[in-house]
Order: C-alpha cells, then sequence, then structure tokens
C-alpha cells in the first residue's frame, strides 16, 4: 500500500493529504457529490455558519483542510456528528424503493469539521465504501494521525468541471433537494443506471481498483451494505492471486477485522458496537484480479469481543439478510 504523502500547503502547513481521483464508471458520482459538498461548506463558512476562523477550502483546486477526529473506537464524539447527520433512512426515504445507495456526507464525520453542518448525499454503493474507507484508511495508517491533526483532502483536478445551484426542484433528475431546509444542502447526484438490483447479503467482485491510477494501491472490494450494531460471522473466499491483506472496513477507514496473508478461506469474526449504521466493504489487497466473495450472519453483538480471523470450515449462512445489510 501506498506510503504516506504530506505537501506544503499554501496556508504554511505540512499536511499529509488524501486525494481523490475522478475515474468513469468508478468515483465519478463520489467525486461530483464530493465537489457539491464542498461547495456547500464554503458557502457556510463565508455565511460564518461553520465558525470563526481562516477558510482554506478552494473549489478551483478542489481542496480543504480538516482536522481529524480520532478513530472510532469508543469516539462518542465522532457518533455524535454521524448522528447530527441523521443519514439512516435517508436514501430511502430520496428514493423510495430503490437498493445500491447509501448516504454519505460532507465534511466526514471522521473529522472535527463535521456534524450538523454536513451535506448529505446519496452515492452508488459500490463507489462509497469501496473507495473512501480504503483511501482514508490508508491515510490513518501510514500518516499516524492522531486527533487534533489537520488533513489535506484533495479532489484531483478540481471541482471547476461543475456548476453549482443553490437549489434544485425534485423533479430534476440529477440531483435530489434535502427536505430539512436550513439544516442541509443539496444532496445528490444520482442516476438510475448506478441502482444496482436485489438485496446484497453474500456478494462477490472481481473488479480490481486502483483509485491513484499509478499502481500504488490496488485492491478488489465488496460492499457490505450499511452495517447496524451486531455481531458479524462471515465466511470470505479469495480465488486467484496473491491477497497481502484482507479487511472489513467502514466508510472512514476503520478496520473491524483483518488479516495478512490470507488462504482462500478466511473466517472474519467482528463486532460493531459504534452506533453509526455506516457502509462497510470487504477489501482484499492485491496487485492482480482476484475472485472475491462473502456469505454471512449476524446476532446480537457481544460488546468489546473482536476475533481478527481463523480458517473457515465449508459452511452457508443464510440467516438475518435484512439486518445484515441495515434494511431494518
Amino acid at each position: 500500500m501506498t506510503e504516506c504523502v504530506r505537501v506544503c500547503h499554501s496556508s504554511g502547513q505540512n499536511l499529509p493529504v488524501v486525494e481523490f481521483h475522478n475515474i468513469p464508471g468508478q468515483t465519478d458520482q463520489l467525486f461530483r457529490s464530493m465537489c457539491e459538498g464542498m461547495n456547500g461548506w464554503l458557502r457556510r463558512q463565508q455565511s460564518s455558519s461553520g465558525g470563526p476562523g481562516p477558510i482554506h477550502t478552494d473549489l478551483d483546486l478542489g481542496e480543504d483542510i480538516f482536522t481529524f477526529g480520532g478513530k472510532t473506537a469508543n469516539n462518542p464524539e465522532k457518533q455524535k456528528r454521524r448522528d447530527q447527520v441523521n443519514c439512516p433512512g435517508y436514501c430511502k426515504r430520496m428514493f423510495p424503493g430503490s437498493v445500491g445507495l447509501e448516504c454519505d456526507e460532507y465534511p466526514p464525520a471522521m473529522f472535527l469539521e463535521g456534524g450538523s453542518l454536513a451535506t448529505r448525499v446519496c452515492v452508488p454503493r459500490k463507489q462509497n465504501s469501496g473507495f473512501q474507507g480504503p483511501l482514508l484508511g490508508n491515510l490513518v495508517k501510514k500518516c499516524d494521525l492522531k486527533k487534533g491533526e489537520k488533513v489535506l483532502v484533495r479532489l484531483k483536478g478540481g471541482c471547476k468541471q461543475f456548476s453549482f445551484t443553490p437549489r434544485r426542484d425534485l423533479h430534476d433528475e440529477d440531483f435530489i433537494l434535502d427536505s430539512d431546509e436550513g439544516t442541509h444542502e443539496l444532496s445528490g447526484p444520482v442516476q438510475a443506471r448506478d441502482v444496482t438490483e436485489g438485496p446484497n447479503f453474500g456478494d462477490s467482485s472481481s473488479e480490481l481498483l486502483d483509485p491513484y491510477q499509478d499502481g500504488s494501491l490496488t485492491y478488489v472490494a465488496v460492499p457490505l451494505g450499511e452495517l447496524a450494531d451486531g455481531h458479524y460471522d462471515m465466511e470470505a473466499k479469495f480465488l486467484g492471486k496473491t491477497v497481502v491483506r484482507a479487511e472489513v472496513l467502514n466508510l472512514y477507514g476503520d478496520s473491524y477485522a483483518a488479516i495478512d496473508n490470507p488462504a482462500s478461506s478466511e473466517r472474519l469474526i467482528f463486532d460493531v458496537t459504534d452506533n453509526l449504521t455506516i457502509s462497510a466493504s470487504l477489501v482484499a489487497y492485491t496487485k492482480e484480479k482476484v475472485d472475491l466473495s462473502f456469505s454471512g450472519t449476524i446476532s446480537k453483538a457481544n460488546e468489546g469481543q473482536v476475533i481478527r480471523s481463523a480458517i473457515l470450515p465449508t459452511v452457508v449462512f443464510v440467516t438475518c439478510v435484512a439486518l445484515f445489510l441495515g434494511l431494518v
């Protein structure tokens, strides 16, 4: 995985940086949504609703400076910021009957600037935790981020290609208006072609992802959906080339379970107790294409008990599908 990258910013700070690329069909809607969020965040700062202090948001460059709020475990402040966004059920209300969409927010709740002033967006599941989790997780681990440390978020190429309007009608096909007036800004974009069909309990993928487009960070990811609190018992299968690490990552890059150099079949057992109802993905870091799949069950959480890995016998799990997906 790529090493920590720091840049000398125009503000005079030497900052660790996480960079998002606009890749057609992979990150394009996530990228556009982040630009919408950046635009809303800039307007709030300019109106002083974001609090006092210098403004480091640059839409043309696609850059923001945020403050790392610490890891998820035992972090009630992050939970409070996520709760203030009110993401659970948001995309279902905006797109009744749809599946494959997940709620995201900007600024992310992993940063101290997140919370009640964040913009909610609905993005395709495969573009959400499958990209943000590995990129943000790599940033936190490789740069050894500590709570209170400043971070540069960069959208490569900037947001100049998008035009931002204050509000649009609910019938607009590209953007969805947030109904909570005065709290959130424009939410979107989402297009019907990116909405997947059917439930997502037990899924697979063999698409090799290269978010930096330089081979420095490559992996295969399978979205797990928005995970409610619970005890998860998963079988993960890796068919193909060598996988150097497999882990379950949430949207902010926090690892629920991980194993280095996994065998062709591994068992991942973990508890989710952060009360975030946040999207997560199973990620297999590899330089070449592999067939990655999972199946699993969920039961009431055994708080504090996390088993990282073990060899799994051949078992088919078929229970608690709806709760695993955060659908109930």
